[in-house]
């Protein structure tokens, strides 16, 4: 199975999409009770989840 095989086969569902979505949510909670070092970590650590995303997917 190709690679976009396995990419039509399983949808555009991914763990790395959900983990980055539920951490900027929380940084947008974060932000509404005005609690910053909350939301600046959850924040943070979504763009590195975007970042090593990135770097996986070039590495290929």
């Amino acid at each position: 199975m190709t690679r976009n095989q396995f990419t039509e086969a399983s949808g555009d569902f991914s763990l790395y999409g959900v983990a980055r979505f539920t951490s900027y949510i929380m940084s947008a909670m974060a932000l509404y009770m005005e609690n910053f070092q909350v939301a600046a970590i959850a924040f943070g650590f979504g763009a590195t989840l975007g970042f090593l995303r990135r770097i996986a997917r070039i590495w290929e």
